[in-house]
């Protein structure tokens, strides 16, 4: 398996786990605080890569890389969790998946402005359609307004603070293990937004109950440490804007997850929103193999 194809296959990973991601947490951010519960799973998923660290005897590594990894701490972290988990507390699992479909229009736009990556006129004219889609599906009858506006809004700001934090540390990213980095990121993260939930809210920060605990262990070692590392991984080796396209089949697994866990049917308007939203990842992701491949993308007929 060649560089290329390992990182196909650790996007593949990274898929998988995020289709997972707002079932599981849906499971306890009607329990606890979404502060609560980003900053404990942040906290488990941190344990548990430093007890594999230290296992190998890496200790240094991790304390090496603390002050490297604080930007992205702060904006895929902290941004990216308080701002999902306090919007999910008001919506679905189905809807929370679809409007995270807003990721890669974020990748591209920092991959741009922040990285210079060069990306043809194709692919930007497939993300602005992309864009709109998402636009239109949250207008229609049943879409995430009837949520209200502010929810919706949120979750847009944490794709964008996820992509942003990932475009000015693509050194780190590139230059530090990706188990190093989710340990030392997720410890300073998990450890700030205890901190702010502590602030905001000291009376929430507590646990109701210990029957949640299995729950906020598995979505820290799957929804944390496994996803992120998966997508550093991905991330070296085929790219920012290529590695979150290859997330596309992410919202048919939740959807039927929800359904099957949680009792939730996607309407109308959102099967049809998810299949123009695939439909453009998809081209997307072509449109980039070609890029990558130094073909010229094709021309609209």
């Amino acid at each position: 398996m060649d560089n290329r194809q390992a990182g196909v296959a650790f996007g593949i990973a990274t898929m998988l786990t995020v289709a997972i991601l707002p079932v599981s947490s849906k499971f306890s951010i009607g329990y606890v605080n979404p502060l609560l519960f980003s900053s404990f799973t942040l906290l488990v998923a941190a344990l548990a890569s430093y007890a594999i660290l230290a296992w190998q005897g890496r200790q240094r590594e991790f304390s090496a890389s603390i002050p490297r990894v604080l930007k992205l701490a702060a904006f895929s972290y902290v941004g990216f969790s308080a701002l999902f988990f306090i919007a999910q507390s008001s919506l679905t699992a189905v809807e929370s998946m679809l409007l995270a479909q807003s990721e890669p229009f974020f990748a591209i736009i920092f991959s741009v402005l922040v990285l210079s990556e060069r990306i043809s006129l194709q692919r930007l004219a497939i993300t602005a359609i992309m864009a709109a889609v998402i636009v239109v599906f949250i207008a229609l009858p049943g879409g995430s307004m009837g949520f209200g506006l502010v929810p919706v809004l949120m979750l847009f700001a944490s794709m964008a603070s996820m992509q942003f934090g990932y475009s000015i540390s693509m050194e780190e990213i590139e230059t530090i293990d990706p188990l190093v980095v989710c340990s030392s990121a997720s410890l300073l993260a998990g450890l700030g937004l205890f901190a702010l939930g502590l602030a905001a809210s000291p009376s929430e920060m507590a646990l109701p109950s210990l029957w949640i605990v299995p729950y906020l262990v598995f979505h820290g070692l799957v929804g944390w440490l496994i996803a992120y590392v998966a997508y550093y991984e991905a991330i070296r080796r085929i790219g920012l804007s290529f590695s979150t396209a290859m997330l596309i089949p992410s919202p048919i697994i939740s959807i039927w997850l929800a359904n099957a866990f949680l009792g939730e049917v996607a309407t109308q308007s959102q099967v049809a929103g998810l299949v123009l939203v695939i439909a453009c990842l998809a081209l997307l992701v072509v449109a980039g193999l070609r890029e990558k491949a130094g073909l010229p993308a094709k021309k609209p007929r």
